[in-house]
């Protein structure tokens, strides 16, 4: 539900876009991982600020967290161990012997 003077814009799962009064408020969503930057929110947030960037009627883009507990965690550790992991695995198969000194 908008208020008066208030336009939301198409938002995606991890970022949350309104537009009110010349200012466009970009809510990072995921406030059990406190907010910590997925590939998923990166690219999100991403897209919403350039979208916001090109539109006439913004003339200030915020970006805020969801939740009460963080801004943001910062990068999210569960999704990059999990990236280490695959690398690690997808090098042992192609270079044999490498792996376990890296």
């Amino acid at each position: 539900m908008t208020a008066p003077g208030q336009e939301e814009e198409m938002t995606g799962e991890c970022v949350l876009v309104e537009k009110s009064e010349g200012v466009a408020i970009l809510t990072m969503n995921r406030p059990e991982q406190l907010n910590a930057m997925s590939h998923q929110l990166s690219a999100e947030l991403h897209d919403a600020v350039m979208r916001m960037s090109a539109d006439d009627e913004v003339g200030c883009i915020v970006i805020t967290g969801a939740g009460n507990r963080a801004f943001s965690a910062g990068g999210d550790i569960h999704e990059q161990r999990e990236d280490d992991r695959v690398r690690r695995s997808r090098r042992a198969r192609l270079l044999p012997g490498h792996a376990r000194r890296m």
